[in-house]
């Protein structure tokens, strides 16, 4: 006998090698540059485990977070103000960036559940925010040199849960490694909403030194068979 969110879960988790699921990279950044200043921090992919929200908030009570940083995006938006509003409430401080910060910062400066508000690029200003816990926006730090900061960080529950489904199969083969060799875009279409909300038009590439060491330790640690960059 299987539970109906049980059940859900289980048909999600058959279902990871025929959908899209992106690494989160910003937040990975964001912890692996909190990390190596010290911090305890852990990446929690709850959308990549398929957990419920039942299993999501009984996660977050056995961890016992000082701060999460939760990323907001247009669809989810509302739902993830109401898991803000419900971690405050667990006593959980409460961070949210995302592309959905920049064009709703006047509605997210009125949520009291909401303390640290993040707005654009935000892989160094979340460190700022743990080390001040000054409640309020923060405005982006954006990286300068993208060779300098840590890579990001890769939890081994989720790890071999990210998948580009359009060419699995054909060129993509799972287990497949999902890293960035730059940040940012010069570009200004129009209909690009990270480059509007997030990078601003700041291109930042990596030299070939720091995209082979990534490479090498993803590929030696978890034996991925293909790369998407």
């Amino acid at each position: 006998f299987i539970a109906s969110g049980q059940l859900e879960k289980w048909r999600l988790q058959q279902q990871k090698d025929y959908y899209y699921q992106t690494y989160p990279f910003f937040l990975g950044y964001a912890g692996a540059v909190l990390k190596e200043a010290g911090f305890e921090v852990e990446l929690y992919d709850a959308l990549a485990m398929c957990d419920s929200y039942e299993e999501f908030y009984s996660n977050i009570e056995k961890k016992k977070p000082d701060i999460v940083l939760l990323e907001t995006s247009t669809p989810s938006y509302e739902q993830d103000l109401q898991i803000a509003e419900n971690l405050k409430d667990m006593g959980i401080e409460v961070a949210i960036a995302g592309p959905m910060v920049k064009p709703m910062i006047k509605d997210l400066e009125r949520k009291e559940f909401i303390d640290y508000v993040l707005i654009e690029e935000y892989i160094l200003s979340f460190l700022k925010v743990c080390k001040e816990r000054k409640k309020g926006i923060y405005e982006s730090i954006f990286v300068d040199n993208f060779n300098k900061i840590p890579f990001p960080l890769r939890n081994d529950e989720t790890i071999y849960s990210y998948n580009d489904y359009f060419s699995h199969g054909q060129y993509l083969i799972k287990p497949q490694l999902q890293i960035w060799t730059s940040l940012g875009c010069p570009y200004n279409c129009t209909f690009c909403l990270w480059r509007h909300t997030m990078t601003m038009g700041k291109l930042r590439q990596r030299n070939a030194e720091s995209i082979k060491a990534e490479l090498k330790y993803c590929i030696d640690k978890w034996k991925f068979k293909s790369v998407l960059f």
